[in-house]
């Protein structure tokens, strides 16, 4: 080792560039992780077959219902496939099992697209409530604000 001095404290450098160890083409590099790869997929895609000739729908739908999550991602689906009404009752869902959950800028922009602009900038003003440096939200608001006028509420 040396020691360099510039302008700064005296500074450790390495003699000789340590040399990067050599790289295997085998992606296991023990018996872990031979159980990791290859034990796990055999032992889940049975279980897996199983809880599915199992569960009925009925009994997915329960476990579905459950979760806020589940029901903010079926709403973004709907969303997507143009199904206003349907991603509307999700997203409300999402809000009666999670108050908190951040969906209110989205259920805004179905309830701007339904036409019905003073529940959007409710929603909008919701969403900024909760996260003030919500640039999307405030975007949305603004896009909203500016396209009513009074005594209408036609849809974008």
């Amino acid at each position: 080792m040396q020691h360099v001095t510039a302008f700064t404290s005296p500074q450790t450098v390495p003699a000789a560039p340590v040399a990067a160890p050599k790289r295997s083409l085998w992606i296991l590099n023990s018996w872990r992780d031979l159980i990791l790869y290859v034990g796990t997929p055999l032992l889940l895609v049975p279980m897996f077959a199983l809880a599915q000739a199992r569960w009925s729908a009925q009994d997915i739908y329960i476990f579905v219902a459950a979760h806020p999550e589940a029901h903010y991602h079926l709403g973004l689906v709907l969303f997507t496939k143009g199904d206003l009404e349907g991603a509307k009752i999700h997203y409300l869902e999402t809000l009666r099992l999670d108050p908190k959950a951040p969906v209110h800028n989205n259920l805004g922009v179905v309830y701007m697209r339904l036409g019905q602009t003073s529940q959007a900038i409710a929603q909008f003003n919701e969403a900024l409530r909760m996260r003030p440096d919500d640039a999307t939200a405030a975007e949305n608001l603004r896009f909203v604000l500016s396209r009513e006028t009074p005594g209408s509420s036609t849809p974008p």
